[in-house]
């Protein structure tokens, strides 16, 4: 895998926030898990073929994701945050964590089954989704399942001051 160079400050701004209050997020905002995810995240799973390499974009602390998806298949969880990552290793020591912008992974082709990405392709500029979804096309096989979610906005950004 080699890194591409992308412009960083907005990147930056988002690693530093998770790195800063992921913690306190996870603690309020994903300690129960809307039934929607968990359902997405099976449906997910139930294309994929048993032990096929699977990609989460924007992994946080692996839970609860990265944690569901390990029991099944070989994971790779990337994320921004340093912090994040320490505590993915921590309660999912069965994948394998990577600290990176995603928009500078470069993975070979057909590397993944699957790629999801929860909640984190948002933190993006939008004017680098194209070039990733070039590249998460790219990186799964034939037939490789892609499960994302966006925002139903047409706002380019939003920062939520508290």
């Amino acid at each position: 895998m080699s890194i591409k160079s992308t412009p960083d400050d907005h990147i930056s701004q988002v690693a530093a926030e998770y790195d800063a209050v992921g913690t306190e997020y996870f603690n309020f905002y994903r300690t129960d898990i809307p039934e929607k995810v968990t359902s997405y995240v099976d449906h997910f799973a139930d294309k994929l073929q048993l032990g096929s390499s699977v990609l989460e974009l924007g992994c946080g602390n692996g839970l609860p994701v990265a944690a569901t998806l390990a029991q099944q298949f070989r994971v790779t969880g990337v994320d921004v945050s340093e912090k994040q990552i320490e505590s993915a290793r921590e309660n999912v020591p069965n994948a394998e964590f990577l600290a990176s912008d995603m928009a500078k992974l470069d993975y070979p082709s057909d590397s993944f089954g699957g790629v999801i990405a929860l909640y984190s392709i948002i933190h993006l500029p939008r004017e680098l989704h194209g070039d990733l979804f070039d590249s998460i096309y790219s990186w799964l096989t034939p037939g490789g399942v892609f499960l994302a979610t966006f925002t139903s906005t047409e706002s380019e950004i939003w920062i939520e001051d508290d």
